[in-house]
Parts: C-alpha cells; sequence; structure tokens
C-alpha cells in the first residue's frame, strides 16, 4: 500500500513521529496536530507528564517533523 492510499484523506491517530516517517517530505497541503499538553493527565497508552526538557525535545522534533512534510504552500495547524 502506498503512502497516498494510507493517509490521502484520512486522519492518522497514533504516535506522530512513527507515522510522520511514513509519509514523503513535501507532499502534505495541511497538518492539524493536537499534542498532549504535559497536564500529566491519565492518557491510554500516552505518558502525559514528561520531565520539561524531554516534552520539549519530544515537542520540536514532531514540529520539525510535521513543517519538513508540508508543500511549500502547506500550514501547520497546532490545537
Amino acid at each position: 500500500m502506498s503512502w497516498r492510499d494510507k493517509f490521502l484523506n484520512k486522519l492518522a491517530v497514533g504516535n506522530c513521529l512513527d507515522i510522520l516517517k511514513e509519509i514523503p517530505d513535501n507532499s502534505v497541503d495541511m497538518v492539524f496536530a493536537d499534542p498532549p499538553f504535559n497536564w500529566d493527565v491519565p492518557y491510554d497508552g500516552w505518558k502525559d507528564g514528561m520531565p520539561r526538557d524531554v516534552y520539549e525535545r519530544f515537542t520540536f522534533d514532531w514540529i520539525d517533523g510535521c513543517i519538513d512534510l508540508l508543500s511549500p504552500t502547506g500550514a501547520l495547524w497546532v490545537n
């Protein structure tokens, strides 16, 4: 299955650091992200109480990954 078949006009739910690796750079017109806020809320399968430096690194990593995917006219929306 190509990345387009898997992701085109679909929502991708999961760890974005894993999902971003499956999509070619400069190929996405819009990314909408609703990241964890690191408020120590108990989510299923997600640790939401990282040390500040770990959370900041995670945040910069996923933002950088999203930016790499964006087409020249693409947009990144963060909730």
